[in-house]
């Protein structure tokens, strides 16, 4: 007994030394550090040097009150409006043109990409948890933050594309014949008014495929899905929010200056240049993307997809990370989507899947 008492205290011990740490140490600060040593290296001038030297470290948020939004994104992602990472690393590379008509101030970030705001960690503020919906919006899928505020009369055909192949696929089978779309339809299946907040786009992607698998039970018929029509219909479905996702006002967008707008620095401090790096547990990962909903390993996860128990013995981890950065390629034919994963994702993902052996 005193022995398995020792043993409890010693475990006990070692996770509270391993939560105190984590506390001093956040991830973000690792960034921080990161992103002041790149930015020295890349600065071209004194004046630019010194800045980032002079660069206080803490949490860096947004509030955009007129919104109900306070986005924490620029804790990591600091080189959003640098010029000098305009082809810079992950998170720190220079946001696309399109920032000088949405800018951060007045519209904050996750208005068009979705996940969770107010995290400062890569699982939490991406959503890559279980935790639908807060899923950050990858590719084709940013088409549904387009389409929400701005429909597809004021905008290029190309920026709303998908959004409307899904429109006209949900025509094409008939979907109202069973949903109901903002009292449109019928009522033998769910009302699917609010279904993009209410379901994160894996989720309703892999549902589209097998609905049986995904709701046992289910009536709802398994249509012979392409994977570019179950991408679009998933990238539609994402556009029918509740209250509080869209701008529906059309004299805020056309706003040149916004007001009740703030951004607040805190947690300050001094930064030093020292390198760290974010890594993911590949099982985590795993599940917490979604890949648990279409595949299973062992009696754990879905029946969407194929059983993944052995992946390891027949595939290889070259071919595994090509099919994780492009299934289409790895699998033509196939109806895997596209998870528009990071390297730091995909290489945790292929360390988990080449050990199932």
């Amino acid at each position: 007994m005193r022995r398995l008492l020792f043993v409890l205290g010693a475990v006990l011990t070692v996770e509270l030394i391993a939560l105190a740490w984590q506390g001093a140490n956040p991830e973000w600060k690792a960034y921080q550090r990161a992103f002041m040593a790149e930015g020295l290296a890349r600065a071209g001038t004194e004046v630019e040097q010194r800045w980032y030297r002079e660069q206080l470290m803490g949490v860096r948020e947004i509030r955009v009150e007129a919104l109900g939004r306070v986005d924490r994104c620029t804790t990591c992602h600091l080189g959003v409006d640098d010029p000098n990472f305009v082809d810079g690393p992950e998170p720190f590379r220079a946001h696309s043109p399109i920032l000088t008509a949405h800018p951060p101030e007045r519209f904050g970030c996750t208005i068009c990409h979705n996940g969770r705001g107010r995290a400062v960690t890569t699982l939490a503020a991406h959503g890559d948890s279980a935790e639908a919906p807060s899923r950050l919006w990858r590719g084709v899928y940013l088409q549904a933050a387009c389409f929400l505020c701005h429909g597809a009369s004021s905008l290029p055909a190309e920026a709303v594309a998908t959004v409307l192949e899904g429109i006209k696929s949900i025509n094409q089978f008939r979907c109202l014949r069973c949903h109901q779309i903002h009292g449109e339809g019928e009522s033998e299946g769910p009302d699917l008014s609010t279904v993009g907040s209410r379901r994160d786009w894996v989720e309703i992607y892999a549902h589209l495929l097998n609905p049986q698998a995904m709701s046992p039970g289910s009536t709802m018929p398994d249509f012979p899905l392409t994977r570019a029509q179950a991408e679009a219909i998933t990238a539609y479905l994402l556009t029918l929010q509740g209250p509080g996702q869209a701008i529906y006002d059309a004299r805020y967008l056309a706003r040149n200056a916004a007001r009740g707008v703030e951004r607040y620095l805190f947690n300050v401090e001094r930064s030093t240049l020292s390198v760290g790096a974010f890594r993911y547990e590949g099982r985590v990962l795993f599940h917490d993307l979604g890949c648990s909903y279409c595949h299973r390993i062992g009696t754990a996860g879905g029946e969407v997809g194929p059983e993944l128990t052995h992946i390891g013995r027949v595939r290889d981890a070259d071919w595994l990370r090509r099919l994780l950065r492009d299934p289409a390629s790895a699998l033509p034919g196939g109806t895997m989507p596209r998870l528009f994963l990071t390297d730091a994702q995909v290489e945790a993902l292929v360390e988990y899947l080449v050990k199932l052996r």
